[in-house]
């Protein structure tokens, strides 16, 4: 068989090989449904290349949406990040005292109310506010003090924190307030009502900015080179669509929520991570100090 012969053969092969693939795509990204329409977006390029047999423009974009399904899962749709979890308990007749006391007289061996931690903690803070403090001493979770304060007729957990040195990792400490919930909680509702509101242990983007945002952000880090940041000019031109997106929507995303949704969700090291968070805080600063001056 003659050199152009071979090359020729093994072409035609390679073309059959990335049009198969192709067509696994496709139907696999349409069973995904509308939520992924940035990977089918890149998918339509990518067959519009096959129709105009450009077939070599199209490895690129194959790899990408094939590193977009590794394993069977699109990376794109890993759509949430672990927060700390808030637990509010409101009253529905208003009456504070008797919340009070339906949460203390409960008594089991692991939680308890901590009379003591309440008088220390009044005398050093001088607090005058209401304030319920619980220990938590099982087999499950790390020794801990849990506090409940009142802000406006709500008692709210303000922290839970370790009894020795060092911190809890965010699942302890979503378990534990799971844990207080079942053990306290749900026991005082027998004798009064109140109505429990318990923020989500996982959180989408989409709860601290509008749609557009979260798709330039999603955008931007899909397609970055994740060792050089926002340098290359394009990644740049990406990374301050985001930037702006997220100044004119008025939003707030806090810094730490965009740092470990770097990291968590896009997969950023911590240091570069680090970088496109001062960058954010920078350039919404700057923005929003142009806005006043207009």
């Amino acid at each position: 068989m003659t050199g152009n012969a071979l090359y020729s053969l093994l072409s035609q092969r390679i073309e059959t090989a990335v049009r198969i693939f192709a067509r696994e795509l496709q139907v696999f990204l349409r069973s995904l449904g509308p939520a992924n329409a940035f990977a089918a977006s890149l998918f339509r390029r990518a067959t519009l290349r096959l129709k105009t047999g450009s077939v070599h423009l199209l490895f690129p974009k194959l790899l990408l949406l094939g590193a977009m399904t590794w394993g069977g899962h699109v990376l794109l749709d890993k759509k949430t990040i672990e927060v700390f979890q808030e637990l509010e308990l409101r009253p529905i007749s208003g009456d504070l005292v008797a919340l009070r006391a339906a949460l203390c007289e409960v008594d089991l061996s692991r939680w308890a109310y901590d009379h003591e931690a309440e008088e220390r903690m009044r005398a050093i803070a001088g607090l005058d506010t209401e304030i319920i403090p619980f220990s938590y001493d099982g087999p499950d979770f790390p020794s801990a003090g849990l506090v409940l304060m009142d802000y406006d007729g709500t008692y709210r957990v303000t922290n839970i924190v370790p009894k020795e040195s060092g911190a809890l990792s965010m699942t302890q400490y979503n378990g534990l307030l799971t844990d207080f919930i079942s053990s306290i909680i749900e026991p005082a509702r027998i004798s009064t009502e109140f109505v429990i509101d318990l923020t989500s242990a996982r959180r989408p983007l989409s709860d601290w900015l509008p749609d557009k945002a979260v798709d330039s952000l999603r955008r931007f880090s899909m397609l970055a080179n994740k060792s050089t940041g926002s340098s290359h000019p394009s990644d740049k031109s990406r990374w301050e669509t985001f930037l702006i997106a997220v100044h004119k929507s008025g939003r707030d995303l806090p810094v730490d929520i965009l740092i470990q949704w770097l990291v968590d969700v896009d997969s950023w090291q911590d240091e570069e991570a680090d970088n496109l968070a001062i960058q954010y805080e920078n350039a919404l600063s700057l923005l929003r100090h142009y806005d006043s001056e207009r």
